[in-house]
């Protein structure tokens, strides 16, 4: 695998055998995002990560490079949680720091937010910007 999470997409949309087309159809974007995610040249960020990997059949920690499984943060789970975040009021969404958006995310799951390793907390913090 790449060095950095474009050229993971890339690897990754490759071995599944998806065009730069195909996959931004699944994800609900343009080819051009697509394009520019391959060439770290547009940060991916949040919920379209979570559905780059669920199409590629790989998680968001594999795509950002993290080894350690994170078994409590499947792709679909998280997505559903970040939607969750985005359907707040407007007012509400804004006044949560990233910290508090991942420290809710885990609450969600069950899961101790302060027991959590620094590599899963540093995974989530970068999902959830």
């Amino acid at each position: 695998m790449g060095d950095t999470v474009g050229s993971r997409i890339r690897d990754e949309r490759m071995r599944v055998g998806l065009t730069q087309g195909q996959l931004a159809d699944l994800v609900g974007v343009t080819r051009a995002a697509v394009s520019q995610w391959e060439k770290d040249t547009v940060n991916v960020l949040g919920k379209n990560l979570v559905k780059i990997a669920a199409a590629l059949g790989t998680s968001p920690d594999a795509l950002m490079g993290e080894n350690a499984p994170r078994a409590d943060l499947d792709a679909d789970r998280l997505s559903q949680v970040l939607e969750l975040l985005e359907s707040l009021p407007k007012h509400q969404n804004d006044s949560l720091s990233t910290r508090q958006r991942a420290k809710l995310i885990v609450y969600i799951y069950g899961a101790d937010f302060e027991t959590m390793a620094p590599g899963d907390v540093t995974a989530l913090l970068r999902l959830v910007k």
